[in-house]
């Protein structure tokens, strides 16, 4: 597939439209919260983050795209690995032979706009300081993963969340929100939900995780919780100590190695951690390598012809 403007280059009227009503809704928030001075700044930081994310989204996943021979497969796994939704709605599609989502051309229009999306809201809230210049483009390209799902949780704080003011701290936080358990905070790219300022520390570790690994961090993550999942029911069933969430929650989540890393890094409670250190990085070390054959298998046959 031949890298081309068109494919680079996302449609620019709709863009505009939106940055423009990005500048309008920046200054109206800006109002509102009786910051009359930074309001036009704050417009303008929406509306630009909304033009070059939509941007640099496209452009990525279309350099990805160029590179593959089969541009219709490569688009199905790129779909999975950095918009994980429409990869997921079109698992069952493809294996009857279509694609209803991650055509190469379906699939820019939607990397484009959550793109745009995750560049409006992050320069809505202004979290970028001076690293922004290295954590933007990585949120809406490497980590784009995650910052999808922090799209879609902003989408559901924004009835009953509480943003936080802080700013320039290259993260969102909600002080309520969506969240797993009462008392957890829950993290998708850059987006903290539920979270205190007791726990930025151990969530910060979250978006840090997804920024530098990018795809693998969401999957894997993912990957863990689904196959620790009936050993966990299993060992919660016979323990004495405790029960069957108790077990499932030990193994998927306090054994995770990126929650342990978390917890070493940025504290928070103490983990009930169900597994052992040599169990940890065993079962790590084999979740990698089934990744690193899936890239071999997967993406590398891209560009074999």
């Amino acid at each position: 597939m031949t890298l081309t403007w068109t494919l680079l280059l996302a449609p620019l009227a709709p863009v505009l439209l939106a940055a423009a009503a990005a500048f309008a809704l920046g200054v109206g928030v800006g109002q509102a919260k009786r910051q009359a001075g930074w309001a036009l700044l704050r417009g303008a930081e929406a509306a630009v983050l909304l033009v070059l994310g939509a941007f640099l989204a496209r452009a990525f996943v279309a350099w990805l795209l160029s590179l593959a021979v089969h541009p219709e497969r490569a688009g199905f796994v790129l779909g999975w690995a950095f918009l994980l939704w429409p990869g997921l709605l079109d698992t069952l599609p493809v294996l009857s032979g279509s694609q209803w989502l991650t055509t190469p051309d379906r699939l820019l229009n939607i990397v484009t706009a959550v793109g745009a999306g995750v560049g409006f809201m992050n320069g809505l809230w202004g979290i970028h300081g001076p690293l922004g210049v290295l954590t933007f483009p990585l949120n809406v390209t490497w980590g784009l993963g995650g910052n999808t799902n922090g799209l879609l949780l902003h989408l559901i704080n924004v009835t009953w969340g509480n943003h936080s003011d802080e700013t320039r701290r290259e993260a969102h936080r909600y002080a309520s929100g969506f969240r797993i358990k009462s008392h957890y905070a829950f993290t998708q790219g850059s987006v903290m939900s539920n979270t205190s300022p007791a726990l930025f520390g151990h969530e910060f570790v979250h978006v840090l995780q997804n920024l530098v690994v990018g795809p693998f961090f969401v999957l894997s993550y993912a990957a863990w919780m689904a196959l620790l999942f009936i050993p966990g029911l299993v060992a919660g069933n016979l323990s004495k100590n405790g029960g069957v969430a108790d077990g499932i929650e030990g193994y998927c989540y306090d054994g995770n190695p990126w929650e342990a890393m978390g917890y070493a890094v940025g504290g928070s409670h103490s983990p009930r951690v169900a597994l052992g250190t040599a169990w940890t990085v065993t079962l790590a070390a084999l979740l990698a390598a089934a990744f690193g054959l899936l890239v071999w298998r997967v993406v590398l046959p891209w560009g074999w012809t």
